[in-house]
């Protein structure tokens, strides 16, 4: 159910983690040092999920 944690409600790929680490192993990349970079699809910005707070809230 963690996709349903992220902003566009899809799991993440292992292809879009393969093509930020390609990216920053390139030139393309060069501006960019001594950062961390969070591939997530969003999962950290969306812990409040209104559907997933009700879904967790309900008594059984």
């Amino acid at each position: 159910h963690a996709e349903k944690m992220t902003l566009r409600k899809a799991a993440l790929k292992t292809q879009e983690v393969a093509d930020a680490a390609v990216w920053l192993l390139s030139s393309r990349s060069s501006g960019v040092n001594g950062q961390g970079i969070i591939v997530d699809a969003g999962m950290g910005l969306n812990f409040f999920d209104e559907e997933l707070v009700k879904a967790s809230s309900r008594i059984s």
